[in-house]
């Protein structure tokens, strides 16, 4: 990044912590809901609206659909792409998923020293089925894969889903089963394969939708009796605001700006609330946080976890027996 782009993101700085602070604070901003999806080039929905579940195929892809899935291939898997930073969040994600599927779906007894065992593995998640909800490129889908699981993504932007699979396809080709990837809402999916999987994981989803709240029930339809659900998110608190948004997007500018609003934070206790009226039980809330902010470093971020919760955390919590 040039020294004027940057020096622009500092001087912004001011005005876009003022404008978090208001939206958060005084007046939320309303709702803009996204238009109806084109369906004319194979998308998920149909021509009556209705919801079309069907695996991702790569086969065949148009050449309209071509340009379109190249630059979703480069803003996944590009070796320079800003979204590398959450590639490298797999190395808390992968710990925080088997811990939870071998204390609370086996209900193992794991300790520190034997979770680092579990790990050393080279599949810790073998037999479990696990559903990867807003898969987008697949970063974390594979590597729940190479982990033992059998996985299955589900996304609602084409291309982003379409990369997926051609990016599996494309390096691994045939040299292991890989994971399935559905074109599809939560909502259509949930109402087809409700309690079908052992681990539920949506990862660094919630905070980026209109009404995490009202989707959040649709995720936890999937989960089977005895089944966890794995929510990773940002806590809303001026420490977020300070690192997440100020540090990360305008000092650093690992991340680009807008990525992330204070007033779509969420709050443990509120996705806890859903959890309970859900029918479910939280085991587990865990903070995450990534070293190595410089400029210099800005492909190379490394994360760790932490019982600081004030910015990224995990939240584990078991469907109980009805």
């Amino acid at each position: 990044m040039g020294l004027i782009s940057r020096l622009f993101l500092l001087s912004w700085l001011p005005l876009r912590l003022w404008l978090e602070l208001f939206q958060t604070y005084v007046w939320r901003p309303k709702v803009k809901r996204s238009p109806s999806r084109d369906t004319s080039n194979g998308g998920a929905y149909g021509k009556n609206g209705a919801a079309l579940d069907r695996e991702v195929d790569v086969t065949y892809v148009s050449p309209e659909q071509l340009d379109r899935l190249n630059e979703a291939m480069d803003k996944w898997w590009s070796p320079i792409t800003p979204l590398q930073g959450l590639k490298a969040m797999n190395k808390v994600r992968i710990p925080i998923i088997v811990q939870a599927y071998y204390k609370d779906v086996l209900e193992q007894d794991v300790d520190s020293s034997s979770l680092s065992a579990v790990l050393q593995s080279e599949t810790p998640l073998q037999g479990a089925k696990i559903c990867d909800i807003g898969c987008g490129g697949g970063f974390l889908t594979e590597a729940l894969v190479d982990s033992g699981a059998d996985v299955v993504g589900i996304e609602e932007d084409e291309y982003d889903v379409l990369a997926a699979k051609t990016h599996w396809k494309e390096t691994r080709g045939n040299e292991k089963k890989g994971p399935e990837y559905h074109h599809v809402s939560v909502k259509d999916f949930s109402a087809r394969h409700a309690g079908e999987f052992d681990v539920v994981v949506c990862s660094e989803l919630l905070e980026h939708l209109d009404d995490p709240m009202g989707y959040l029930p649709f995720v936890l339809k999937l989960v089977r009796e005895g089944g966890v659900v794995v929510i990773t998110t940002n806590n809303r608190t001026l420490s977020a605001l300070a690192f997440a948004i100020a540090w990360l997007e305008h000092v650093v500018a690992i991340i680009p700006v807008n990525t992330h609003h204070l007033h779509q934070f969420i709050k443990p206790e509120e996705i806890d609330s859903v959890f309970r009226s859900n029918g479910f039980v939280m085991k587990d809330l865990i903070g995450y946080l990534p070293i190595g902010l410089t400029a210099r470093l800005t492909w190379r971020l490394q994360w760790f976890l932490t019982s600081f919760t004030g910015v990224w955390y995990a939240q584990v919590a078991k469907k109980e027996a009805a």
